[in-house]
């Protein structure tokens, strides 16, 4: 869910007294350790949305797609969520060395006008409990620079960044109600922030409130149209709605403004297969595969899209690649099980059905395909 700008800036700094020559030295530092430390965070917001596509695909395939001639369904497993996740986690990781360094010369900052309000202090305290993601310690710390008296003279930019780190550090801690209340008011402070709106949004998807989370989205996006990231949210917005052409609307705006993301094209891959709109849906993960070869997740979605099409040499080829890549999965057993299935190629489809069940064997769905292929055998 995260946008390419990066984390919003720590407030209180800007307005915290008069500019020395020190200070302006250390504000022209800041800016270049802010600029490198947005590139860390794109890096990390990339791998974040890789995870929050992950997790969305999951969601598409819950209940499992259902093929009528075949009397078989299969879904996305679960554990390409939890790979995602940690590539995601690694990412953020990474990314914060660079906010220490920011992090240090705000301190200098502060430390360098002489009598450093508390505000800006605490803030600086906040941020540095945040990289290090002692997410209890910065939520104290921010909760308490906030009720400051002295952040009611911030600009509106500054007060609206402190709610928004603030609400950071409850999401960080699954506190996703009182979270979306602090997005909701950085969001009203700064209401011509592209990235708070699309934080809001995201907040909101978190919740559950998928109409309110397009509307930011949206918003965002009309804000900010060259930033694929907001596209590529109001389309998993839109997804969560039933709206499928909807949403490919949007991940095709997405897809142009950043064609080389494989997770936009099998996001839009997806979109369009829910629409049963299989050759178009087939080109779109081709595309992701093409991108990120080595994607296990990329290669079944092409597979499965390719079983249901009866392009079968194409299928089996994804699917087993999918298999070398993955290789212990039990979905993807199963899903190559489904294949060889729909050619009547029931010894394979039983072999594969087999190994299904031993991998995960409290799975129903991949139960139900071994009986069926065992009544064919």
């Amino acid at each position: 869910f995260r946008e390419e700008d990066g984390p919003p800036p720590d407030a209180g700094i800007a307005g915290a007294g008069s500019r020395s020559a020190e200070t302006q030295r250390l504000t022209t530092e800041i800016a270049r350790a802010r600029r490198a430390a947005e590139r860390a965070d794109r890096d990390a917001n990339e791998a974040d949305r890789a995870y929050a596509t992950m997790r969305f695909s999951v969601d598409a395939f819950r209940n499992g797609i259902y093929n009528p001639q075949t009397g078989l369904r299969y879904r996305i497993g679960p554990n390409d969520v939890m790979q995602a996740q940690s590539r995601a986690e690694a990412a953020r990781n990474k990314m914060r060395q660079a906010h220490d360094q920011l992090d240090g010369l705000k301190k200098r900052l502060a430390l360098s006008q002489g009598e450093a309000a508390s505000e800006v202090s605490l803030a600086i305290r906040a941020s540095e409990f945040a990289t290090k993601g002692e997410w209890v310690k910065a939520e104290e710390a921010y909760r308490n620079a906030l009720n400051q008296p002295a952040v009611f003279d911030f600009a509106p930019e500054d007060k609206a960044a402190l709610n928004a780190n603030f609400a950071i550090s409850l999401q960080k801690q699954n506190k996703h109600e009182e979270a979306e209340m602090y997005f909701r008011r950085a969001a009203e402070l700064s209401p011509q922030n592209a990235s708070l709106q699309a934080r809001y949004g995201d907040a909101l998807l978190t919740s559950g409130k998928t109409g309110e989370a397009e509307t930011a989205f949206r918003e965002a996006a009309r804000l900010k149209p060259t930033e694929p990231s907001y596209h590529h949210n109001l389309g998993m917005a839109l997804w969560q709605q039933n709206r499928y052409s909807d949403a490919e609307i949007a991940y095709r705006q997405a897809a142009k403004l950043d064609p080389v993301n494989a997770e936009t094209q099998n996001a839009l891959g997806a979109a369009l297969a829910q629409q049963e709109k299989l050759p178009e849906a087939a080109v779109a993960f081709r595309e992701a595969v093409r991108l990120l070869p080595t994607k296990a997740v990329y290669r079944r979605s092409l597979g499965i899209t390719c079983t249901q099409m009866k392009t079968w040499t194409e299928a089996e080829a994804s699917l087993r690649e999918a298999l070398r890549l993955a290789p212990g999965d039990a979905y993807e057993q199963d899903c190559l099980g489904v294949a060889l299935f729909s050619q009547n190629k029931f010894p394979g489809a039983l072999a594969a059905f087999q190994e299904a069940v031993r991998l995960e064997p409290g799975n129903p769905d991949y139960q139900a395909h071994l009986r069926a292929a065992r009544s064919r055998s």
